[in-house]
């Protein structure tokens, strides 16, 4: 049975993994920590900066960065290997725009 909240982290991005399928494509409970609910609260949920990552059934890679005018963290497609491979529909939230990370 799946516990009701489970969280992996990838490139930095914590993400919830909520169903059977991509517990099993992260390789098991043995591999995903269980962690309490409103635990990941004062965690970053979006990737870092300049990061190239993928939805699970996606092709498309898409690279992260920080929108000038509105400091925002972005995404836009590119044509590089993923760094990291996150849950269909992680991604969906990050609108598309500019890639520039200023430290």
């Amino acid at each position: 049975m799946l516990p009701s909240r489970l969280a992996s982290r990838v490139l930095g991005r914590g993400t919830h993994v909520t169903n059977p399928s991509d517990l099993a494509f992260y390789g098991g409970e043995a591999n995903v920590k269980t962690i309490p609910l409103g635990s990941l609260v004062d965690r970053p949920d979006k990737p870092e900066c300049g990061s190239t990552l993928r939805e699970r059934s996606s092709s498309t890679v898409y690279a992260f960065g920080m929108y000038y005018s509105d400091r925002t963290l972005r995404k836009r497609p590119v044509s590089a290997v993923a760094g990291g491979i996150v849950p269909d529909g992680s991604l969906s939230s990050i609108p598309a725009g500019g890639d520039a990370c200023i430290w």
